[in-house]
């Protein structure tokens, strides 16, 4: 038996089934990880920048001049 009459053994029908269930589970699994992915980015900070200074001292500055 060939592949092609293995395939045309299965039928139409069936292929549209298959097809469809795994448009299915990939919507699923895309719908998931998205929302996976949105509840760790709320775990990120708003800004990465050095909260303020609020003590009085001076600001260092690494920077050359």
């Amino acid at each position: 038996m060939t592949e092609t009459t293995v395939i045309l053994a299965i039928g139409p029908a069936a292929a549209e089934g298959i097809g469809l269930l795994i448009v299915v589970v990939l919507g699923i699994a895309t719908w998931l990880l998205l929302r996976s992915m949105n509840s760790q980015l709320r775990k990120v900070p708003k800004s990465f920048d050095p909260p303020a200074n609020t003590t009085g001292q001076a600001k260092r500055d690494d920077s050359p001049h």
